[in-house]
Parts: C-alpha cells; sequence; structure tokens
C-alpha cells in the first residue's frame, strides 16, 4: 500500500481539500463575503442618495461617476475598501495555497479587486459613457478587467 501525504488527493484531477489551501486561505471567504455584502449595502445606501439612480438602467459606477454629490465618499467608502478587501483575500489565498488549482481563483480575485480599486481613483464621466475623457477610458479598461475576472 502505497503512502499518501494528507493533502494530496487521491485522484490527480479531484478538486484540492481544503487543508491544501492552509489555514491562512480560511479567512478569504469571510473576507470575500464582507466585500460582496459591502457592495450589495454599498450600492444600496449611495443609491438611495440620489433619486434619479435606477439600479436597472444606471451602472454601479454612476453612483461615483465624476461630478456627483457623494463621489468622493463612494470613491474612498466604498470602491476602495471593497478592492482591498478582496486583495487582502487574494494574498491570503496565495500564501496558503499549495497546488496550482487555486490559479483561477487567484486571477477572479485580483481581476475584481484591481476593479474596484482602481474605480477610487478612475471615475467614469457623468452618465457612464462608453467614450468619453481619458479618465473614463481608464476606468472602463478597468472595468473591463474587473468584470472578466468574475
Amino acid at each position: 500500500m502505497r503512502h499518501q501525504c494528507p493533502n494530496q488527493s487521491p485522484h490527480p484531477t479531484a478538486l484540492p481539500s481544503r487543508r491544501s489551501f492552509g489555514a491562512k486561505a480560511d479567512f478569504s471567504a469571510p473576507l470575500v463575503f464582507v466585500a460582496a455584502l459591502w457592495v450589495l449595502l454599498g450600492t444600496l445606501y449611495f443609491a438611495s442618495l440620489q433619486p434619479a439612480y435606477s439600479q436597472v438602467s444606471n451602472t454601479i459606477s454612476e453612483l461615483g461617476e465624476a461630478g456627483a454629490p457623494n463621489a468622493h465618499r463612494v470613491a474612498f467608502g466604498f470602491f476602495l475598501p471593497v478592492g482591498l478587501l478582496v486583495w487582502l483575500a487574494l494574498w491570503l489565498v496565495r500564501r496558503g495555497a499549495s497546488d496550482r488549482y487555486a490559479s483561477l481563483a487567484l486571477v477572479a480575485l485580483s481581476c475584481l479587486g484591481a476593479g474596484y480599486a482602481l474605480a477610487a481613483f478612475f471615475p467614469c464621466d457623468s452618465g457612464a459613457p462608453f467614450f468619453g475623457s481619458w479618465r473614463t477610458q481608464v476606468h472602463n479598461v478597468v472595468g473591463f478587467i474587473d468584470y472578466e475576472g468574475i
């Protein structure tokens, strides 16, 4: 009978066990949950401050668009903290990952974190046009990376 390490799966293509990610990764799931909750609550809160905002017809970026009354609060009290929480989760997963199976999760987390963190520094123009100022172009590229990671 062959000896098998506790972190190895009996089947080479099986998903990794929880142990393979290590104890540090155990904190990453709650951080991602908090970030998701922050997005939900932040969107609802800041949308309530803009009576003309519609979650159906407007983008989340329009909550912090250039010139919006709460643009600074949305950028640094909503987008940036979400991005930093996701990056912290990414760092914890990366430190605890011991195999290649975590790579897709790491790419998705890094894209999501980049999207929110950089949106804080590059708000879109009013109305979130597809083409606009250089700042909007950077915002749209970062948004594309964000949504591609998900």
